[in-house]
């Protein structure tokens, strides 16, 4: 799931199951909420699609989108879209309280974005994000 598209400059992620549990652990130990789905292809077994979302009891009303990815094979197929919705189905009848999800995309993920419009979601900001070479800080830091 590591070729969504993504902004210049920031490295795809390895999910793997022992990244996961350590996530979740700290989720859990921050008294967090932590959904996920997942679509797995019928003939390979194979997981063809999953979005996470995050709800932390101390906002109130609000959860958090975490990542929605599809599978090169499975794109196109409308997925990101039907495991959205399962999640939100999955939220109402779990999280009753939940009334916003904020999410974020790359500007590039023109796909997800357009899944996150069909849904209902609006652009409330956009972030600007900046880069710091850390041994040009450092000198700098110690410069007299």
């Amino acid at each position: 799931m590591a070729d969504a598209p993504r902004e210049e400059n920031v490295e795809a992620e390895d999910w793997d199951p022992p990244r996961l549990r350590t996530i979740e652990q700290r989720l859990i130990a921050q008294g967090k909420r932590w959904y996920q789905v997942a679509a797995i292809h019928d003939a390979s077994g194979e997981m063809a699609a999953m979005t996470e979302v995050e709800v932390d009891p101390a906002i109130d009303g609000w959860a958090s989108q975490g990542d929605t990815a599809v599978t090169r094979p499975h794109r196109g197929h409308r997925l990101g879209l039907h495991i959205k919705v399962a999640m939100l189905e999955w939220l109402a009848s779990t999280e009753p309280q939940v009334r916003h999800i904020m999410t974020y995309n790359a500007v590039e993920n023109e796909h997800m974005i357009a899944v996150n419009a069909a849904l209902g979601h609006r652009v409330t900001d956009y972030f600007q994000r900046s880069e710091l070479e850390v041994a040009a800080a450092r000198a700098l830091l110690a410069a007299p």
